[in-house]
């Protein structure tokens, strides 16, 4: 039996990378792997931890989960890079930001950590000048998701009420998520919500088949009062912030999910949503699963017409309110 410390977030918030820890931390323990799950925002015991991994030839297996500055440094300072792999959720997006102190501990725990472990191609072109050629041949390509589980299906009794009667009371939902409504490093809205809802509107606001459900984990609040603002009134949106498994809503509606992000890793809930036969119409900002569609970046003419096809054509051909 393998003994795993895997290191990430824990939900909530319902980010992707944490659903995905949640989801193999529970697949390694049904098949009687010992796994500690700690979470570095909790700094005092992930302090500990990497102090008795420094000590200790066990767990055989860890795994890294942020590049938070201070997760970097204290694996730096007490010396146990070598025995971590560090996985990239498309936090190399933001490397070639740092600077000085931050730059320094970032080169010297990716050059001596013992995998790096990319969860898409492209991610590879954030790693300019940062890898000495014998960290480059510690690195590998791995897409990070497990199948959904039997027991994680026909969850749909554990949404709220409220929820669950708005889902089921439309022949076609339009389903958007973010784990935080924030920027991406260049400014942009990273995960899109306000942008694809605007657009939603002008197409099917108010429309009595079409519903469009957003779903925030965490917030700026003046962002969230804005995107509350832009659905007021209209008896086809809900707009929701919390701990809500995005699972159940997808399999408790005739969904339709946007992946309208500026950024990107290999994002969980586009392969959820393929995995249950729920179209998903998203960015080409990186390369999407089969069976994705995809539209222009930034283009709000080639979102909205996909958005119309794949309604019309889930409607049988009727978009008309």
């Amino acid at each position: 039996m393998d003994k795993f410390l895997i290191i990430g977030t824990n939900p909530p918030p319902r980010g992707g990378v944490a659903v995905y820890l949640q989801r193999k931390v529970d697949y390694l323990r049904s098949k009687n792997q010992y796994v500690e799950w700690v979470n570095p925002r909790r700094i005092i015991v992930f302090a500990w931890k990497l102090l008795t991994l420094h000590f200790r030839q066990k767990p055989q297996i860890v795994e890294l989960h942020t590049a938070h500055k201070i997760a970097l440094l204290l694996a730096c300072l007490l010396h146990v890079e070598s025995r971590i792999t560090f996985f990239d959720h498309n936090y190399s997006a933001t490397f070639a930001q740092r600077r000085g102190l931050s730059l320094f501990i970032l080169k010297r725990f990716l050059n001596r950590a013992k995998m790096i472990v990319l969860v898409q191609k492209h991610l590879t072109g954030n790693y300019g000048g940062l890898l000495s050629p014998e960290a480059l041949e510690r690195v590998s390509i791995e897409t990070p998701y497990i199948p959904i589980s039997d027991n994680m299906k026909g969850r749909e009794h554990q949404l709220p009420p409220k929820i669950l009667n708005f889902v089921q009371r439309f022949p076609v939902v339009v389903v958007n998520a973010a784990w935080r409504l924030v920027d991406d490093s260049e400014g942009r809205n990273l995960y899109g919500i306000r942008w694809s809802l605007e657009s939603f509107l002008t197409r099917f606001g108010n429309h009595a088949q079409v519903g469009f459900v957003a779903i925030t984990g965490s917030q700026d609040q003046k962002r969230f009062e804005e995107l509350l603002e832009i659905g007021r009134g209209k008896e086809n949106v809900l707009i929701i912030s919390g701990d809500y498994d995005l699972l159940s809503v997808l399999a408790a509606s005739q969904s339709i999910l946007l992946r309208t992000t500026s950024t990107d890793g290999d994002s969980l809930s586009v392969r959820e949503a393929l995995e249950l036969d729920r179209p998903v119409i998203a960015s080409n900002v990186v390369e999407r699963p089969l069976g994705a569609l995809t539209y222009r970046y930034g283009d709000r003419e080639d979102f909205e017409r996909k958005l119309d096809s794949q309604i019309g054509n889930m409607l049988g051909g009727r978009t008309c309110a």
